[in-house]
């Protein structure tokens, strides 16, 4: 290797299956929606799914933001980092291969309802 070259590491990915636990209240949303850099996952509460490490983290990121009135009548928002706006249970590392035929598998079934729901109006 020449001393102007760098040697680049690229950091494996990792996978991790998860499963969200379900609504607390009716006010909760009925599935998980997460997003990364544009990349959208709606998730089923209740259900094992395998995801990739930055939607972990950011599930693990997400808490519920409380607002309330001053005196001044402005609105304070405070963060309150004990509630979490959608717990779940990490059950391990997974493969790329298996997050890649979930999704899949995710996918197919989706269009397969919204084609479904198009037919019955």
């Amino acid at each position: 290797m020449a001393k102007n070259e760098e040697k680049t590491e690229t950091k494996a990915k990792k996978y991790f299956r998860v499963r969200f636990h379900e609504r607390q209240s009716t006010t909760e949303p009925v599935n998980v929606t997460l997003g990364v850099n544009g990349n959208i996952l709606v998730i089923q509460r209740g259900q094992e799914v395998i995801l990739p490490e930055e939607y972990v983290e950011l599930a693990r990121s997400c808490v519920i933001r409380y607002s309330y009135p001053v005196a001044d009548g402005k609105i304070n928002v405070r963060k309150k980092f004990s509630m979490p706006r959608c717990s779940f249970d990490l059950l391990g590392e997974s493969t790329e291969e298996e997050y890649l035929k979930m999704k899949k598998e995710g996918t197919e079934k989706t269009i397969k309802d919204l084609n479904k729901n198009v037919q019955e109006e």
